[in-house]
């Protein structure tokens, strides 16, 4: 993703709390031990290209997969390498979906800041064997069961007054490999509804979710 993209997505989020602080409820203990330990490296380092690298060398090592040159995949766990001035909005739609509890959403873990750049911590359950799948690819995979239990996530989503523009266009809709469920990754164009606005966007989740 180049900085053009990340600045016009993130354009919408001045309108939540700059001061949040983490919603993560993830203890260290629960962790996966190996993203412990690089978490811990990172935070030793005193310079963002320290911290690159110690990324690098785990990717050249095999560790991590790596897409785009800033998006490092374990197993179930990523950590996303981004400018500051565009990783502070970014995270703040992580934890303000994140304090919802939707199954839907990466779990933030933390995040770690090295002069003007950031390294952003998510958990993925039901991706240690792979790539998230694009929805278009995979939705007979996924259940009625949990269609259902992503569409109550987004009902729940539009109840707190929030929306997602490109979630919304059915953009960034994955199927998780191993469950074969819905993970929305993407959080850039968080914004508040407009009075009025909820039964049009419930209709559209829903005709994503069940409409062949």
């Amino acid at each position: 993703m180049n900085i053009n993209e990340n600045k016009l997505r993130l354009q919408n989020l001045s309108l939540f709390n700059p001061g949040v602080k983490s919603m993560s409820s993830v203890s260290s203990s629960s962790v996966n031990p190996y993203i412990s330990d690089v978490i811990d490296n990172l935070k030793k380092c005193q310079k963002a290209k320290e911290a690159c690298k110690i990324l690098e060398d785990a990717a050249n090592n095999g560790d991590f997969s790596v897409k785009s040159g800033v998006l490092f995949k374990h197993e179930d766990y990523t950590i996303q390498n981004m400018l500051k001035i565009y990783g502070e909005s970014y995270k703040r739609a992580l934890e303000t979906v994140g304090k919802l509890g939707l199954s839907i959403t990466p779990i933030h873990i933390e995040t770690i800041e090295k002069e003007n750049e950031m390294f952003i911590v998510s958990h993925l359950p039901g991706t240690k064997s792979g790539e998230l799948i694009p929805y278009s690819e995979a939705k007979n995979k996924v259940s009625k069961e949990d269609k259902l239990a992503a569409f109550k996530d987004l009902q729940k989503l539009t109840q707190e007054g929030l929306v997602d523009n490109e979630v919304l266009n059915g953009k960034y809709w994955f199927v998780t490999p191993d469950t074969h469920k819905i993970m929305l990754p993407e959080w850039s164009s968080l914004r508040r509804l407009q009075p009025g606005e909820n039964k049009a966007v419930l209709e559209q989740y829903y005709n994503i979710l069940f409409n062949k």
